[in-house]
């Protein structure tokens, strides 16, 4: 089973993940990298507004600034 999960990726370049995740050792895991206009795209759902892709838009910014205290949260 396939499960996706929201990440951002720190300055020194490591991956946080947004979700509290408990993962086994050994669990293989695959990595999609998308730019902002593509993920919004794959998050939207049908019939949603140009103003909707805005707001996506400011979560993701949103996220992506506050990653940073994501660096002393345990792996």
């Amino acid at each position: 089973m396939l499960f996706t999960h929201r990440g951002v990726v720190d300055d020194e370049g490591v991956i946080r993940l947004l979700d509290d995740v408990k993962l086994k050792e050994g669990t293989h895991v695959l990595l999609t990298v998308a730019d902002p206009d593509t993920l919004i795209a794959l998050l939207k759902t049908p019939g949603q507004s140009k103003m909707s892709d805005e707001r996506l838009r400011e979560e993701l910014e949103e996220d992506a600034a506050w990653a940073y205290l994501l660096k002393d949260r345990p792996s």
